[in-house]
C-alpha cells in the first residue's frame, strides 16, 4: 500500500473515532431523560465506531511521511 493512502486511512480512522467518542454526550442525554432505547443505540454505535477508527489507525500507523 503506498505512503500516501496509508496516512489518509490513518486520518480518517482519527476522524471516526473522534465522531464516535462525541456520541457519549448524546447517550448521557438519552438516558437521563429515560430514552433507554436511543442510549443503547448511541453507546452500541459509538463503541463500534470506536473499535473500527482503532483498528484502522493502528493498521496503518507509521512514521510520518510527506504526502505528494
Amino acid at each position: 500500500m503506498s505512503g500516501s493512502l496509508r496516512q489518509v486511512l490513518f486520518m480518517i480512522g482519527i476522524m471516526v473515532m473522534v465522531l464516535s467518542a462525541a456520541m457519549i454526550a448524546p447517550a448521557i442525554l438519552d438516558a437521563a431523560v429515560g430514552e433507554r432505547e436511543s442510549a443503547d443505540a448511541f453507546i452500541v454505535s459509538g463503541l463500534m465506531g470506536l473499535f473500527l477508527g482503532g483498528a484502522v489507525s493502528l493498521v496503518n500507523r507509521g512514521p510520518i511521511t510527506s504526502i505528494e
